[in-house]
């Protein structure tokens, strides 16, 4: 019951909220309720995500993309022939068409339950939609890209966290942003959403128990600051001057 339930709150926000494009901005709502959109943000975002390409260099012939949504990594999956994007929400993998045309295949499907053979893919990825998904239900997907994923291919999986060593960062980061909010008597953005958004379902588990009992997992840092973290930073005039630090700490030892 809480699975369908957390489903049904994902499909309503994506459907009739998360999906829609602001017309004064041209983005999605989704991406202004969840992300700094300053030119920093998105430059130190993407670049993160860049970082794991090597993952798909030798390609292939299909690329899964898990709860891509509206989204598509598309630059993630250039090695291979077709990108398959699959997802609960009808409204973003018609903003994914417009995006991947014939490249991509479409695919709507709920991910603990996928409509493939096993051993399909010669690469997955789940792009920050794992932890929308209902609590006891986030290991069974898990299981599926596995299951639907080629022995000795990759899955990649961009998730959050508030465990292990990257919580000893958030903390740094915590004190660091609360002495500059007093020092320099920082006040929260008044400034009210296109829309009003609807609720949205979040959990996270701690990462490293929740892949231990899959092989050959690494579980590494994507990125450290929040959209909460790079909004305050940005508003004291530190976001550009934090970046390039945070990036350091987090880039993976090759």
């Amino acid at each position: 019951m809480e699975t369908k339930r957390a489903r049904a709150i994902l499909k309503v926000f994506y459907d009739t909220y998360g999906w829609k494009k602001d017309e004064s901005s041209g983005r999605y709502l989704g991406e202004i309720l969840h992300e700094n959109l300053s030119k920093t943000a998105q430059r130190y975002m993407n670049c993160n995500e860049m970082r794991y390409q090597r993952y798909f260099g030798l390609g292939g012939l299909y690329f899964l993309d898990a709860g891509c949504g509206a989204e598509p990594r598309q630059k993630l999956s250039k090695t291979f022939r077709k990108h398959v994007c699959v997802d609960i929400s009808l409204v973003g993998l018609k903003e994914a068409r417009k995006q991947l045309g014939n490249y991509g295949l479409y695919v709507k499907a709920d991910l603990s339950n996928l409509p493939f053979k096993d051993k399909t893919f010669d690469g997955t990825l789940a792009a920050h939609c794992l932890y929308h998904i209902d609590k006891d239900t986030q290991s069974i997907v898990l299981k599926e890209l596995y299951r639907v994923t080629k022995a000795d291919k990759n899955i990649l999986i961009f998730y959050a966290s508030d465990y292990n060593l990257i919580s000893i960062y958030k903390r740094i980061k915590g004190i660091i942003i609360k002495l500059a909010r007093s020092l320099f008597k920082y006040k929260p953005d008044s400034r009210q959403l296109p829309e009003k958004p609807p609720p949205i379902y979040y959990y996270t588990h701690n990462p490293i128990r929740l892949v231990k009992e899959f092989d050959l997992k690494d579980v590494s840092c994507l990125r450290i600051l929040t959209k909460h973290s790079m909004d305050t930073l940005q508003k004291l005039h530190l976001l550009k001057l934090v970046i390039p630090i945070f990036y350091f700490l987090e880039t993976p030892v090759q």
